[in-house]
């Protein structure tokens, strides 16, 4: 009875997992799937996030290329680009953010 009730658990818990990744529009679950279906035992949702920093604090972290400039003449063009490179380090930010609290 105690291996049924175990096996039930985990098929809920995939279940979990799959319907959190289909709903943030991805098809592979992540970390942070395993850490929102922890919710419920603030233990082991903690024990998570230490493990989720951790192996991060040890991947390299890639080297971002830069997106070249172009040279026009034209200033409203590079201070438009300029508002859009902004707009999205904002938005980068916002996530990050978001993701870290």
């Amino acid at each position: 009875m105690r291996g049924l009730s175990s096996l039930q658990y985990t098929v809920n818990v995939v279940k979990d997992l799959e319907l959190f990744a289909h709903h943030a529009g991805r098809k592979i679950m992540n970390m942070d799937d395993v850490i929102l279906s922890a919710h419920r035992n603030d233990n082991l949702a903690s024990s998570l996030r230490s493990l989720d920093n951790e192996l991060q604090a040890k991947e390299p972290q890639p080297e971002r290329k830069r997106k070249k400039v172009s040279t026009k003449k034209d200033d409203k063009s590079s201070s438009s680009n300029a508002v859009c490179t902004n707009r999205s380090l904002n938005l980068q930010l916002h996530c990050i953010r978001s993701k870290s609290s």
